[in-house]
């Protein structure tokens, strides 16, 4: 059974995808394949119904994710919208299930789930705010984020491109930029992102050629003929799904965050948790992310 919604994500063995996948939780509206780039034989969850998965070598997101989708292992055009988050990630199953229907619902082309204000985080905008059921933006980050499937596809042409690591999130601003209201931060669905920045193999990389991450960045973008945008809240909903007339307190950054991302960076912490944390830890987690009720 083809399921109206994808999930696509690259996952190593320390990989959080199982949270997604909690054994007891509500029928999933989504499919899930995992571009494999561990040491064993298959990811974890590999055999669960929905479940598909490809062995993809390559050292940073987008470059695998393009290898993987050359191979062509799944027919895009049967889903509706794509998810192609990180894979240190946790995201309760209801949770994309409820973002999935909010895309539906308020036709959105882009979104990203909100980041739990225990997360690792680098754009403050992308916090999750209380009392809200989305905020209406012109930027949403490729940490969690979702797409109508022309959108991926749109953005996906330049996922080959090793200085494409910081330049998709602004490939996708600029596709949907002509249609209002039609990209958001899903408050009513948290994500908890466990693993600091700058941290994994990609960045590296993303180094390795004598350019910092922003002047990659421009390189890909001036290539594209594209810029930046000047990320800000345009709208939001209140967990009613009431317009809110003034959205000021919104674009205040969050405070205590900065403090807790302070704290770790004092004591070195590079990760929340992981994958081989003890079960009631994961549980926890995933109770934490559990989506508002709307």
């Amino acid at each position: 059974m083809t399921r109206p919604n994808l999930i696509f994500t690259r996952g190593g063995d320390d990989s959080l995808h199982p949270t997604w996948l909690a054994a007891d939780g509500p029928a999933r509206s989504w499919d899930l394949h995992v571009s494999y780039f561990g040491k064993g034989e298959k990811p974890a969850c590999a055999d669960v119904d929905g479940v598909s998965f490809t062995r993809d070598e390559a050292r940073f997101k987008w470059g695998g994710m393009r290898v993987c989708l050359d191979k062509q292992p799944f027919d895009l055009s049967k889903y509706e919208y794509i998810a192609f988050p990180d894979d240190d990630i946790v995201v309760a199953t209801e949770g994309w299930n409820r973002a999935f229907a909010l895309m539906k619902r308020y036709d959105l082309s882009a979104a990203q789930l909100a980041l739990h204000p225990h997360s690792y985080y680098t754009i403050n905008m992308t916090l999750q705010r209380p009392g809200t059921r989305l905020r209406y933006t012109n930027y949403t980050e490729s940490m969690v984020p979702l797409a109508r499937t022309e959108v991926f596809a749109h953005a996906a042409q330049y996922f080959g491109d090793p200085q494409s690591s910081w330049g998709i999130d602004y490939v996708i601003a600029h596709r949907v930029k002509d249609k209002p209201k039609s990209q958001a931060i899903l408050d009513a669905v948290p994500a908890l992102h466990t693993r600091a920045h700058g941290v994994s193999p990609m960045y590296k990389d993303m180094t390795g050629g004598g350019l910092d991450y922003y002047q990659q960045e421009a390189a890909f973008l001036a290539r594209l003929g594209l810029a930046r945008v000047d990320r800000t809240t345009l709208g939001a909903l209140d967990l009613q799904g009431r317009e809110i007339a003034d959205i000021a307190m919104l674009k205040r950054p969050l405070v205590l965050p900065r403090a807790l991302r302070a704290s770790r960076s004092v004591r070195g912490a590079t990760r929340i948790l992981s994958i081989h944390d003890p079960q009631e830890k994961l549980e926890r987690a995933i109770r934490l992310v559990a989506p508002r009720d709307i």
